[in-house]
């Protein structure tokens, strides 16, 4: 078996599952594996499937005293450290100033309610957003979790695979009255250093004229000036895909990113996406490359945010956007890996 402790929870379906330490929180296959001690090249998972996304602000001890930045391991939070939400307790307390609560009192997890908030896949439960509705700034629920416990100055990566679903909701399954999901200028996905610096983020951008065209795409900080790096079809051989038009659907998204060696322009990313339908079922192959970028300078000697000495530790689910989104978002089915991932096989 793994190192990890482990603890006993009941899941969705009223289970008594084993989940062990909190990083291994999932039904598939690798993540079994993983807990199992006999996959060491998945590093976290969650399916949300015990209907939250965490229980309080930090991977700390229930009393406190210990934060998950720097050791302190709270297993019912399943790694996650919660930022940028009064709901959860001490986030304040961290600096962070966001106000988005749960109405509901379920930790930003949501099951199946009149055949709708499911998870993807066939599975039963989602994190949610809540409600995003701020004009500038984060909306809804945000959190970030390490790949290992104690990860603020261990278990660093050079190369990084993270794979996850991502539902926008039509105003008929909305919360908060907010309406049809429509996209901002938003960071999504934060691949960060053990530093708390952002290497590159997927995000939701507008082209033309303040256009929404709700494509998926990747920001890199490269020095001067950080650039936008959009799905490029003529690299892939394949076409760029929306999110616009497509609500309440599944979709698969999984980013590869390989940091560049310290002073050369060798870095590289990947990134996969398809649509998965409503249930999260339809994405039945290997996943569908629609970004390759290669020779990236991600990191340079001297640069305050983002030196040719750090590693990734962490990922952020952010929701910050100037302007933001309006609506409500899901996500589901994460995995951080060493190697692909690809699309859930349904349990």
């Amino acid at each position: 078996m793994g190192s990890q402790i482990f603890v006993m929870r009941r899941d969705a379906r009223d289970v008594i599952v084993e989940y062990e330490g909190s990083y291994f929180n999932s039904a598939e296959q690798m993540c079994r594996d993983a807990a199992d001690g006999n996959d060491a090249t998945v590093l976290y998972c969650d399916d949300f499937e015990d209907g939250a996304w965490a229980f309080s602000g930090a991977d700390w001890n229930p009393d406190g005293t210990t934060q998950g930045l720097v050791g302190g391991h709270a297993p019912e939070n399943d790694g996650w450290f919660m930022v940028n939400n009064a709901a959860y307790p001490g986030t304040k307390a961290l600096g962070h100033d966001g106000l988005s609560t749960d109405p509901e009192n379920t930790n930003h997890g949501r099951c199946v309610v009149d055949g709708f908030q499911g998870g993807a896949a066939g599975t039963l439960c989602t994190a949610t957003t809540y409600r995003q509705n701020v004009s500038v700034g984060t909306n809804g629920a945000s959190g970030w979790h390490y790949f290992s416990p104690g990860g603020h100055s261990v278990s660093q990566y050079q190369e990084i695979y993270v794979r996850w679903y991502l539902r926008q909701r039509s105003s008929a399954n909305a919360e908060g009255g907010v309406g049809d999901f429509v996209m901002g200028h938003e960071k999504h996905m934060n691949f960060s250093t053990a530093s708390g610096s952002w290497v590159l983020f997927v995000a939701h951008k507008f082209f033309g004229g303040g256009t929404f065209t709700a494509i998926s795409i990747v920001e890199e900080t490269e020095p001067s000036p950080p650039g936008w790096m959009s799905q490029n079809p003529g690299t892939t051989g394949n076409p760029s895909i929306a999110l616009a038009g497509n609500l309440d659907h599944w979709f698969y998204i999984e980013v590869r990113v390989k940091l560049d060696d310290a002073g050369m322009n060798n870095g590289e990313l990947d990134m996969w996406v398809d649509d998965c339908g409503v249930s999260g079922l339809e994405c039945t192959g290997p996943g569908t490359l629609r970004s390759t970028y290669r020779n990236r300078n991600f990191r340079q000697a001297g640069n305050p945010n983002v030196n040719d000495t750090q590693l990734f530790n962490h990922t952020w689910m952010e929701s910050w956007g100037n302007p933001g989104s309006t609506g409500t978002q899901d996500y589901d089915q994460f995995i951080a890996r060493t190697i692909r991932i690809g699309p859930m096989t349904p349990l």
